[in-house]
């Protein structure tokens, strides 16, 4: 797994808590492939400092280029690693190269948790590639129905369960107190105890988009809707953008260049966060915007769920699972009337947002609580080692 992946460390963390010994290998390349985010930002560095600290130990392997003989090398070390660590199992948090190099080792039983780009994105010969990986697999779980679906069209006889990777539902709740929060990252946020199922405590509406700045997330999209938008439709309006990614500095560009003064004034891009003002954040907005192109179950809009907002989804499948006619709004990509008609709805529809904060946070708690869904997952894995052992 790549440490600099946040959802992949709570997974793990979960883990830990539930007192599995883990040991975790990070194949390190030159180029940050696949992350917006990397080890080097500094509101992630103490994050993945307690990480270390929490797991068994943590492996960095250096893969300079992506040839065979690199991934041999690589291959070679694991084995030995694990030989050494005395491992039971092998988990492998990503399809793609992740899981083809678990496979590789020919550890057992090999465990693999696809996640999204991994399969909806992979090329034909990737696609052949994770077909014989699957079949190699003693457990396989996909974070998304829609995944999941997908995943099978690619392995066919493969067994397959989806199981949301889930997150903290009690850190991310719809409420919170903040009047004695410190303010040293400088942060504007509202001064008031604010409950998302009254949602009346705050004339200013947030509306809050935490993906990265990547093409696949499609964050133009959304300066795009906001230039549609009137200063005389909505007022107190106010957009943040918590992430980093490599199309920052362009998106900001563009805001200053196609928006007026009065609607990028009301724009903050706060460049990436780390856990605590990611979850202040959430809990000071109302409304989540993510209109990425291709996604699975994504980590981002349930920790918008659990914290009650109400969300403007891209209309693409693995969204549509979250979505019914009464708790968000979907849109299709890259129409910026259709996005600003939408924004102005549910700035404007106070009911319509407490009804579906209240619908969204027990979605949330039923189906993606994440210390549950782990321990689902470790119980799973025991079975395999058990059967494993048995076979053996």
């Amino acid at each position: 797994m790549p440490t600099e992946s946040p959802w992949s460390r709570k997974f793990v963390l979960e883990l830990v808590t539930l007192r599995h010994t883990v040991f975790v290998i990070d194949i390190e390349r030159i180029k940050n492939v696949g992350n917006y985010v990397s080890k080097k930002d500094s509101f992630q560095k103490e994050e993945i400092k307690l990480f270390s600290e929490a797991v068994a130990g943590i492996i960095y392997i250096k893969s300079r280029h992506e040839t065979l003989l690199s991934r041999i090398k690589c291959i070679i070390r694991i084995r030995r690693l694990a030989q050494e660590c005395k491992t039971e199992a092998i988990i492998s948090l990503y399809g793609g190269m992740w899981a083809m190099t678990a496979c590789l080792t020919r550890l057992k039983p090999l465990i693999i948790y696809l996640v999204g780009s991994d399969i909806l994105l992979a090329s034909r010969i990737k696609k052949i590639i994770t077909s014989k990986v699957l079949q190699s697999a003693e457990l396989i779980f996909t974070n998304g129905l829609y995944l999941r679906k997908k995943a099978l069209e690619i392995r066919p006889k493969a067994e397959i369960e989806n199981l949301y990777l889930g997150i903290d539902i009690k850190k991310y709740s719809p409420s919170w107190d903040n009047s004695n929060y410190d303010q040293r990252n400088n942060t504007k946020l509202p001064n008031v105890i604010y409950n998302k199922f009254s949602d009346t405590a705050n004339d200013e509406i947030r509306i809050i988009c935490t993906r990265g700045f990547e093409y696949i997330y499609n964050n133009k999209y959304l300066i795009d809707g906001l230039k549609e938008i009137s200063i005389n439709d909505i007022q107190n309006l106010k957009i943040i953008f918590t992430s980093t990614g490599s199309l920052l500095a362009e998106i900001k560009a563009y805001a200053d260049k196609i928006l007026t003064l009065k609607q990028r004034k009301n724009i903050e891009f706060l460049g990436g966060v780390n856990e605590e003002l990611l979850i202040r954040s959430l809990q000071s907005s109302q409304i989540y915007i993510s209109l990425s192109r291709s996604d699975g179950a994504s980590i981002s809009l349930m920790e918008a769920y659990s914290c009650g907002l109400f969300p403007i989804l891209s209309d693409i499948p693995a969204n549509q699972e979250w979505i019914n006619n009464d708790n968000g709004i979907l849109v299709p990509l890259d129409k910026p009337v259709d996005l600003a008609k939408a924004i102005i709805r549910a700035v404007n529809d106070p009911i319509l947002r407490r009804h579906a904060a209240k619908i969204n946070r027990e979605i949330v708690v039923q189906n993606a609580s994440g210390i549950k869904n782990v321990k689902y997952f470790a119980e799973k894995v025991k079975i395999a080692i058990a059967e494993y052992n048995r076979i053996i």
